[in-house]
């Protein structure tokens, strides 16, 4: 990477740290907006960012982004420990599935239109779907601000916050879904034949299934400690995120997957 790519960093973590102050500021203030900072990253980075970046520059930043959202699969995978799945009301988990699903039918019929009728998009159905992906995942983190902010308590604020895990959880699994269906690599296990969608979802849970079972069993006793505990963790993370970065698939629905195998293989 050349010192030009290098300078147009500097727009791009200013424009962050901006972004973050303004949340902050703005959530002192009683409004929570989640995915500010985001936003700006796409604004810059994309295609409408006055071509600060070139390819090569985003292509090198990919493990870095693939190891990000490893982490964010450690956090949402060591939720889904079955037992405490099992204690939570099964009416916040169909709540969950019906507003992903009306969620889902608005925001992709009306991307799907806007985008065909602006744009000249090559790939409109894989954008719709990632755009709905997105629209899907929720923060149960923005639940915690302004329940603490208000000192809410109660049954319908647990239920509130468990409908935003479980919301959470569809939207990682849908786009996950979303990359394996839309898959362009040339990655082939079945000799010349590149594989299909259900093929690729296989091999993405797979993954994820087989890493978090072998770390589980690498753990063992030693996750008594802290210490080599986070290490084990973050060690598990860079190489499964790594590995789903090398096929092109979710790193965050791999090390989801991985992570919640993890939780329910060896609960210590």
């Amino acid at each position: 990477m050349n010192i030009s790519n290098i300078q147009a960093f500097v727009p791009l973590l200013l424009g962050l740290l901006v972004a973050w102050v303004v949340a902050r500021w703005l959530s002192k203030r009683g409004i929570d907006i989640t995915g500010l900072e985001a936003v700006v990253l796409g604004v810059l980075a994309g295609p409408y960012g006055q071509d600060l970046f070139t390819s090569q520059a985003l292509t090198a930043l990919g493990p870095l982004v693939s190891f990000a959202l490893g982490i964010l699969g450690l956090h949402v995978g060591l939720q889904l420990r079955l037992s405490k799945i099992q204690a939570r009301p099964g009416a916040s988990l169909r709540t969950a599935v019906i507003v992903a699903l009306a969620t889902a039918a608005t925001v992709g019929t009306t991307c799907y239109v806007l985008l065909y009728l602006l744009f000249d998009i090559n790939q409109l159905n894989a954008v719709v779907g990632i755009l709905t992906a997105a629209a899907l995942l929720s923060t149960p983190s923005a639940v915690d601000q302004v329940q603490r902010r208000t000192g809410a308590l109660g049954e319908m604020t647990d239920f509130i916050r468990q409908t935003a895990v479980f919301s959470q959880i569809i939207g990682v699994i849908v786009f996950g879904t979303v990359l394996c269906v839309f898959h362009t690599a040339g990655s082939s296990f079945l000799g010349s034949r590149p594989l299909v969608a259900v093929e690729w979802i296989v091999v993405a849970v797979s993954t994820g299934l087989i890493t978090g079972l072998l770390f589980a069993w690498f753990l063992g006793s030693k996750s008594d400690t802290e210490d080599t505990l986070t290490v084990a963790l973050l060690g598990m993370v860079l190489f499964t995120s790594g590995f789903a970065f090398a096929l092109q698939l979710s790193p965050l629905l791999v090390c989801v997957v991985a992570n919640a195998t993890i939780a329910n293989a060896n609960p210590a």
